[in-house]
C-alpha cells in the first residue's frame, strides 16, 4: 500500500485517529466489562406467592444488554480491526502511532524526527497506518485507497 498516492476523506482520518487513540483504553474497558456490569455469579432469588424461590432474571437481562450494546459491539469491531492493522506495521510505524497517538507527546513530525524520519517520510508512513486501520474498520474500501491515475475519460479532456 505504500507506494500508492491516496489521501484520507477528513472525517474518516478523525475517526480512526480517535479510535485509535483510545485504543489501549477501550481494549481494557473491553477486558473488564463483564466484570463491571455483570453482579457476582450467585444467582438471586425472589419469594413468589408460593413460597418457591426463583432464580431472578436481573444477571440474565444485564448480559444480554452487554452483548447486544451496539457502543461495546462497536467498540469490539474497532479494537479488532486495529489489532489486525497493527499486525502489519513495523517498529518504526508502532513507535510512531506510540508517540503521536498512545502517548500524545510528539505531532507527527517531532515523532519522525525521533524514529529518524524526514517530516514528508513521517506523514506518509501516518496516512499509510490510518488508511490501514480506516480500511480494516471498514470505513473505506481497500481497493479505492489504490487507484489514483486518471481515467480514461479524464485524459480525454
Amino acid at each position: 500500500m505504500g507506494k500508492y498516492k491516496f489521501k484520507l476523506d477528513t472525517r474518516i482520518k478523525g475517526i480512526v485517529e480517535w479510535r485509535l487513540s483510545r485504543y489501549r483504553e477501550d481494549k481494557r474497558y473491553l477486558e473488564t466489562a463483564v466484570e463491571r456490569l455483570l453482579p457476582s455469579p450467585v444467582p438471586s432469588y425472589s419469594v413468589n406467592s408460593g413460597g418457591s424461590g426463583s432464580a431472578g432474571r436481573r444477571t440474565e437481562g444485564q448480559a444480554l444488554a452487554i452483548i447486544t450494546s451496539p457502543y461495546l459491539m462497536q467498540m469490539e469491531h474497532d479494537c479488532k480491526a486495529i489489532d489486525r492493522a497493527i499486525r502489519r506495521f513495523d517498529d518504526i510505524d508502532m513507535k510512531l502511532i506510540e508517540l503521536v497517538y498512545w502517548r500524545q507527546e510528539y505531532s507527527i513530525t517531532g515523532a519522525g524526527q525521533v524514529v529518524g524520519l524526514a517530516k514528508t517520510s513521517a506523514y506518509q508512513r501516518i496516512n499509510v497506518i490510518l488508511s490501514t486501520i480506516a480500511a480494516e474498520m471498514g470505513l473505506v474500501c481497500g481497493y479505492c485507497l489504490l487507484y489514483t491515475s486518471p481515467s480514461p475519460r479524464d485524459k480525454r479532456q
